[in-house]
C-alpha cells in the first residue's frame, strides 16, 4: 500500500490546490489530499515506517493550516505523530507534541481527545520507565474517558491501566480487575477482547493465583476500579446492559476462561492438570528467553557479534511487551556486568528463574548452549511450539504459522520439519543429529527438554 501510495503523492502533488477548486465530479481538493494523507500516515504506522509516517503527518498539518482549518482540527491531525516520534527515540518532541494538543484541547473543553492525549502520554511516561507519571497519567486517561462517555475508549483505556499497575506497581489485584473490565466492556459492546483477557491471564501467571484474587462478582470488580477518580463501572455496566444477570454471567465466563489458561482452573493444564500447567508455563517461558541465554553465554565468552545482537534483541523485546520488559532489563544488567543475585530482586515467578538460570549459565552451572545466539529471533516460536507439542496452552495454530514461515527462509528450512515431528509427537533426542547448524541441532535439544519436563509434571 505504501508503494502505491507514494505514485499517488507525487501525482497529487502536481494537481493546483485552490482550496476552492473542484472536480468534473465535486469533490474539493484539500478534502482529498487530506483523506490521503491520513490513510497513508496510519499505512506507514502500522508497517513501522515511522519517517514516512512522520512526512504524511507533516502534509496533512500543512493542508489544514494552510485552508485555516479549526485549532482542534490541526491538533487532532498532529496528535497521531506522537507514536512515530515516540518510537524513534524522539521523546522529548514527542512530549512537546502532547503537551501543545493538550492545551487545544483544554481549551476546547474537548473531553473525548483529552482522554486520549493523557492515554498518550502515559505510554511515553511508560516508554521512558517513569512508572509513577505513568500510573498518574493513566488515571486521567481513565477520568476523561469516562466523562467522554465511548465505551470503546474506557475499555482501552482500563487496560492500558491495568497494564501500567502490572509493570509499575506491581499491584496484581487492580492489574487483573483493570483488565477484566476492559475485557468485559469488550464482551458486552462487541469490542475486542483477546489482548485484555490475555493481560488477565499473565496477571495471574505472572504474580500467581494467590497474589492475584479475580473478583467473585460484578460489584467487586466495579468496587476495585472505582479506587480511579471519575470512574463508575457500575453505571456505565446499567447503561450498556440492563440485564445485571447476563453481566454477571458474562464476567464469570471470563474469570472461567481466565483460571484455565493460566492453570488455575479446573480444566487448566491439559493431561498434565493444574500442577503441571504451572510447570509448563514457567518451562516455556525459560525456553523463550534459552536462545537469548545462550547469545549471553556466547558473549561473557568473547564473541562480539553475539553481544551486540543479543543488545538489540533485549531492546526489541522490551519494548515488545510489558510481559517482556523486566527480564529484558535485567538480562541486559547482566550483559553489561552484574553477577550478584540481587539483579532479579522484584521479578515474578515466571521471570525469576530467567534470570537465575542466566546467572547459572555464567557460572558454568547449567546446560544452556551458546550455539543457540543465531536464533534468539526464534525464541518465541521456539516456546509456542513446545506448549503446542505437550498440550499445553492454544498455539497450535500459531505453530503452525510459524513452522511454514521457518520452511519459507532458506537459512531455518532444515529446522522446520524435524520440529514438525516434535510437535506430531516425536521425542527422540536423536532427532537434533540430522540437523547440520549447531543451532538447529542446539534449538531442537532445548525444545526437547523443555517438552519432556512437561511431560513429566
Amino acid at each position: 500500500m505504501l508503494t502505491e501510495a507514494a505514485v499517488l503523492r507525487g501525482r497529487m502533488a502536481a494537481l493546483p490546490r485552490d482550496p476552492e477548486a473542484r472536480s468534473a465530479d465535486g469533490a474539493v481538493w484539500w478534502r482529498v489530499w487530506e483523506e490521503f494523507c491520513d490513510t497513508g500516515q496510519r499505512a506507514a504506522i502500522e508497517a513501522g515506517r515511522w519517517d514516512t509516517a512522520l512526512e504524511f503527518n507533516a502534509e496533512l498539518c500543512a493542508v489544514k493550516t494552510g485552508r485555516g482549518a479549526p485549532g482542534t482540527d490541526v491538533a487532532q491531525a498532529r496528535f497521531p505523530a506522537y507514536t512515530p516520534l515516540l518510537r524513534l527515540g524522539r521523546v522529548t518532541e514527542a512530549l512537546a507534541l502532547l503537551h501543545t494538543c493538550r492545551e487545544v484541547f483544554e481549551a476546547a473543553q474537548d473531553v473525548q481527545h483529552l482522554g486520549e492525549v493523557f492515554g498518550a502520554l502515559a505510554t511515553v511516561e511508560h516508554a521512558r520507565g517513569r512508572g509513577s507519571l505513568a500510573l498518574a497519567r493513566g488515571r486521567d486517561c481513565l477520568r476523561y474517558a469516562y466523562r467522554g462517555g465511548h465505551p470503546a475508549a474506557i475499555a482501552v483505556s482500563h487496560v492500558n491501566h491495568g497494564s501500567f499497575l502490572h509493570a509499575h506497581a506491581r499491584d496484581a489485584p487492580g492489574a487483573a480487575a483493570h483488565h477484566l473490565a476492559g475485557a468485559l466492556l469488550g464482551l458486552l459492546t462487541g469490542g475486542r477482547t483477546a489482548d485484555a483477557l490475555g493481560a488477565v491471564v499473565n496477571d495471574v501467571r505472572v504474580f500467581g493465583p494467590a497474589a492475584t484474587p479475580l473478583p467473585a462478582g460484578p460489584r467487586e470488580l466495579c468496587e476495585r476500579v472505582a479506587e480511579v477518580p471519575g470512574v463508575a463501572l457500575d453505571r456505565l455496566l446499567t447503561r450498556l446492559c440492563q440485564d445485571g444477570e447476563r453481566v454477571a454471567e458474562t464476567l464469570a465466563g471470563l474469570v472461567r476462561q481466565v483460571r484455565e489458561a493460566a492453570g488455575t482452573g479446573p480444566a487448566a493444564g491439559g493431561a498434565a492438570g493444574p500442577g503441571g500447567a504451572a510447570v509448563a508455563a514457567r518451562l516455556v517461558w525459560l525456553l523463550v528467553w534459552e536462545p537469548a541465554l545462550g547469545a549471553l553465554l556466547a558473549a561473557e565468552r568473547g564473541n562480539t557479534a553475539a553481544r551486540v545482537k543479543l543488545r538489540q534483541h533485549l531492546h526489541r523485546w522490551g519494548e515488545l511487551d510489558e510481559r517482556f520488559a523486566r527480564p529484558a532489563a535485567v538480562l541486559r544488567r547482566v550483559l553489561d556486568g552484574e553477577r550478584d543475585p540481587a539483579v532479579a530482586a522484584g521479578l515474578g515467578p515466571l521471570d525469576e528463574p530467567v534470570a537465575a538460570r542466566a546467572l547459572a549459565a555464567l557460572r558454568g552451572g547449567t546446560d544452556v548452549a551458546a550455539e543457540l545466539w543465531p536464533v534468539m529471533h526464534l525464541g518465541l516460536a521456539l516456546g509456542n511450539l513446545a506448549a503446542a507439542a505437550s498440550g499445553y496452552g492454544e498455539t497450535a495454530e500459531v505453530t503452525r504459522e510459524n513452522l511454514a514461515g521457518l520452511r519459507a527462509d532458506p537459512s531455518h528450512a532444515p529446522l522446520a520439519p524435524v520440529l514438525g515431528e516434535i510437535l506430531a509427537g516425536a521425542r527422540d533426542p536423536a532427532l537434533a543429529t540430522r540437523l547440520e547448524l549447531p543451532a538447529h541441532r542446539a534449538a531442537v535439544a532445548a525444545v526437547l527438554r523443555c517438552v519432556e519436563g512437561i511431560e513429566r509434571a
